[in-house]
């Protein structure tokens, strides 16, 4: 599997076989030259049997993080994560397990697409949005009685669209289905 890693700068390798067992290695071809970046922590390598499972691997550029999809055939799909020369396991909700499923990274809409795969026939698509984390942000640090104050809250990550509900505001706040609210306490 080979991607180009936007946020790290280089080209990122991993996985790979010679004449013996697959191998979990992680290598980045960066200015001409291969570096052997491997380290204890890594995605399973996977021998299917007779058939060979082909992993998914694509650059999620609104995460900044390289999205990895593995299997067993039949058995455990997991989701690993690369950034900043770390893989990570991703916890969230996974797909059925299957083998040559295709990995795209969507422009448009800002998330990773698994698609199709086989383990009888699969063509069910999934998206990978990242974690959802959220902040609020008042439009100045303190407010005296009778001035405005708005308050904007910062989602990333997630599946948009997204739902707000504010509580707990001070009175003079309207709560609404919308990532700003203004407030005349």
């Amino acid at each position: 599997n080979l991607v180009y890693d936007t946020y790290d700068g280089y080209i990122l390798l991993f996985g790979g076989r010679t004449n013996g067992p697959y191998l979990p290695y992680t290598w980045e071809y960066n200015a001409g030259y291969w570096y052997n970046i491997s380290s204890s922590t890594t995605p399973p390598i996977y021998n299917c049997g007779s058939i060979i499972c082909q992993e998914g691997m694509d650059y999620d550029a609104k995460d900044k993080v390289v999205v990895y999809e593995t299997n067993t055939y039949g058995g455990t799909e997991q989701t690993w994560l690369f950034k900043s020369g770390t893989w990570t396991q991703d916890t969230g909700a996974v797909p059925t397990a299957r083998c040559f499923e295709s990995l795209a990274y969507d422009v448009a809409d800002s998330y990773v697409l698994f698609f199709g795969g086989y383990t009888g026939n699969f063509d069910d698509g999934w998206i990978f949005p990242g974690a959802l984390s959220a902040s609020v942000s008042p439009s100045q640090p303190g407010v005296d009685v009778g001035q405005t104050l708005t308050l904007t809250a910062n989602v990333l990550g997630g599946a948009p669209a997204y739902t707000y509900l504010w509580s707990n505001l001070p009175g003079g706040c309207t709560p609404a289905n919308q990532n700003a609210i203004t407030c005349n306490p």
